[in-house]
């Protein structure tokens, strides 16, 4: 998306917004550009493994049977899920679904390393659909480089469900019960 010059001015003259309380927002201008011109921004990357910097919100609730059994996709995916909204909410947005799907222990903000529930993830006002889930930290493998940004789920436009583009995988970050695989069965299902 380009700016034409009369937009250009008016964002480079924008240095504060109103804040919530009364409190201003001094906002500064990186600069105007592509991916190439902001190579250290992880979210403009382009890569096949993407990380969580905010926690994803999924925006569907757990399907189950009348029995308490989770409802299975025809790929094996428990309905609902975490996992199954952040494929289905990729997909949407016009991604390939991931090859691969972790979830992550916790968030690396620079040295510091949060827990997903520890991030401010509900809104003060309005709605939105949200699901009964707790926030949930992922690693995506994708079979191809992607372009970024990529943000998905509830509160995405409010800056949750962001990734960064990655390629050093800590592996003490995931719990590997939790790591689902295209054509894995994550979810084990009795035949009734």
């Amino acid at each position: 998306m380009k700016f034409r010059q009369k937009e250009r001015r008016a964002i480079e003259f924008l240095d504060k917004v109103w804040g919530h309380g009364g409190h201003d927002v001094h906002l500064v201008l990186l600069g105007f550009g592509d991916a190439a011109a902001f190579p250290d921004c992880q979210p403009l990357g382009k890569c096949t493994i993407w990380e969580s910097l905010t926690p994803f919100v999924a925006t569907r609730h757990p399907k189950t049977r009348r029995d308490g059994r989770p409802k299975i996709d025809e790929e094996g995916w428990h309905i609902g899920s975490p996992e199954h909204d952040l494929r289905r909410l990729l997909t949407q947005q016009g991604f390939p679904a991931p090859e691969k799907i972790e979830r992550l222990k916790f968030i690396k903000m620079g040295q510091r390393k949060l827990r997903p529930i520890q991030f401010q993830t509900l809104r003060q006002k309005g709605e939105g659909r949200r699901s009964i889930h707790s926030p949930v930290g992922f690693r995506i493998r994708f079979s191809q480089r992607l372009d970024g940004p990529i943000a998905v789920g509830y509160g995405a436009h409010y800056g949750l469900g962001l990734f960064r583009s990655t390629n050093q995988i800590d592996e003490e970050n995931h719990d590997p019960a939790l790591s689902l695989q295209l054509g894995s069965q994550p979810v084990k299902s009795e035949k009734v």
